[in-house]
Order: C-alpha cells, then sequence, then structure tokens
C-alpha cells in the first residue's frame, strides 16, 4: 500500500483526500465508496477517540479506501496509537524542526517494517518548520508534507486569512523547495494554484467534506 500510494504521489495527477469531519463509522464506510483517493481521520481537532478511529480506519479500508491519520501531536505516545491502527500514513502536526522530524522517523521504523511502514508526512505549520525545511525532509522516512494553512496563518500573524498573500508565499517556499528535493506536498484545494507547483502536480489536494456535500446537493437542486 505504502509503495503504490509513494508513487502515486509523484505522479501526474495530485491525489485527492477527503476530511472526515464527523466521528461517523456509518460516514466513513460511505464516504470511503465516493472515489477520493484517501480519508483523512483527524485525532488532532475535535472529538474522535482512539477505538472509534480504530473502527472508521477499519471500515475505510473494508470498503476500499486508505485512511491517512492526523495523530493527535507528534508526542511518542501519539504516533505509537496512531501506527498502531491500520492506517497507509499518518500526518504529524506542527513539526518544527529536523531533531524533531528525526525522533518521528525513527518510531516509524521501530513500529512498523519496510514493508508494512506507513507514509510520514509532517505538516509544516509555522516559520521555523519552513527555516529548517531542508532537515525535516532529510530523513529517509519522510514521504510528502503537509501545509497546515490555519496555523501557518496564525504564526505569521495573519490570524484567520490562510489566502493573506503573506502567508500564500510562505506556503510557496515549501512547495518550491519540496519539489527540488522531490518531496510531494500536499495542500488544501484553494492552494493548487501556487506558482511553486508550475509544471507539476500537488502530491495530494484536501477537500472538506461539508463543502463537497454543500456542492453535491446544490449540484442536485439546480438539475
Amino acid at each position: 500500500m505504502k509503495d503504490d500510494l509513494k508513487s502515486r504521489l509523484q505522479g501526474e495527477r495530485a491525489l485527492t483526500m477527503v476530511s472526515l469531519r464527523h466521528a461517523s463509522p456509518t460516514l466513513a464506510a460511505f464516504v470511503a465508496t465516493l472515489g477520493f483517493d484517501l480519508v483523512f481521520v483527524d485525532l488532532e481537532h475535535g472529538r474522535l477517540g482512539i477505538e472509534t478511529a480504530d473502527l472508521i480506519v477499519r471500515l475505510v479500508k473494508a470498503n476500499g479506501g486508505a485512511a491517512i491519520i492526523r495523530a493527535s501531536s507528534s508526542s511518542d505516545e501519539a504516533l505509537r496509537r496512531a501506527l498502531d491502527l491500520d492506517v497507509a500514513g499518518v500526518i504529524v502536526p506542527s513539526v518544527a524542526d529536523g531533531e524533531e522530524a528525526a525522533r518521528i522517523a525513527a518510531i516509524f521504523r521501530a513500529m512498523r517494517s519496510a514493508e508494512e511502514r506507513a507514509l510520514l508526512i509532517p505538516m509544516i505549520e509555522s516559520p521555523q518548520a519552513i527555516r529548517e525545511l531542508d532537515a525535516i525532509m532529510a530523513p529517509a522516512e519522510v514521504d510528502a508534507l503537509f501545509i497546515g494553512p490555519a496555523d501557518l496563518a496564525q504564526s505569521l500573524g495573519h490570524r484567520g486569512e490562510p489566502q493573506h498573500p503573506a502567508v500564500r508565499a510562505a506556503a510557496d517556499k515549501v512547495v518550491t523547495r519540496a519539489s527540488a528535493a522531490k518531496r510531494p506536498v500536499g495542500v488544501p484545494l484553494s492552494y493548487r494554484d501556487l506558482p511553486g507547483f508550475a509544471g507539476r502536480a500537488p502530491g495530494f489536494l484536501y477537500y472538506d467534506l461539508n463543502a463537497v456535500i454543500q456542492a453535491g446537493a446544490a449540484a442536485t437542486l439546480m438539475a
């Protein structure tokens, strides 16, 4: 699974990842059938517990999907709990520097064999992480990056303004440097036009499930 996803992240088409947003195993099973490449399960925000997350991950896989989980934090315990689940990848929030990335990579190596290893996707959410980007990407276990615009905006003094030019410019620096290092970058749908993506697709595009439902409802009512 990991090798297939890793090669597809480097492909000409951006993978699609939809956020679940709701702690509903029944909804997760349905969302897995909609055709998105990845289903995003979030342990950092919201009220999703590890037991429900485990059920959601198993239902996503049973219905032909691949689950990517965001760990509740970058702590050793949080990462081990996430890796105990049958996920295709783990997004690690707020990775700040190379030392932290190396520690996380070591946990991934210890928890799973090379054949079973989940994708490791650090989130880039601060100016420090951007300064330390080369060191964060240095471990071989780091497969891709994910830009978190909300936290990045807040850390740059533009809280609630992820589309602020300074925030987009910072995100574009990440894309450009990661592309040079051959590391795919995942971004929200609204960032797919960053100049750094010129000539190549994002690794994956993040879709909000609520927006997907609203767009589907609007299209249905217009028919």
